[in-house]
């Protein structure tokens, strides 16, 4: 994303425009370059996440976090 703003030639395109057309040339360039490189996730409000777990709970940060628990006395 930094490669493509850096490469749109808004020095060019901003010569003897008003404050207010230069900031719509810089906003549509940015949005250009968000929706070219950010990808898009869908999500279903409808349809539960079939993950019970975080994504970063693995089977050692689980048995850490259960030897946490019984020091605690919980």
């Amino acid at each position: 994303m930094r490669e493509l703003l850096s490469t749109a030639g808004l020095e060019d395109k901003l010569n003897g425009l008003t404050l207010e057309e230069m900031w719509c040339e810089i906003k549509e360039s940015i949005l250009e370059a968000v929706r070219l490189c950010v990808p898009i996730v869908m999500y279903n409000e409808n349809k539960k996440s079939q993950r019970r777990k975080p994504v970063w709970m693995n089977d050692r940060a689980l048995a850490a976090l259960r030897t946490q628990e019984k020091e605690k006395g919980l």
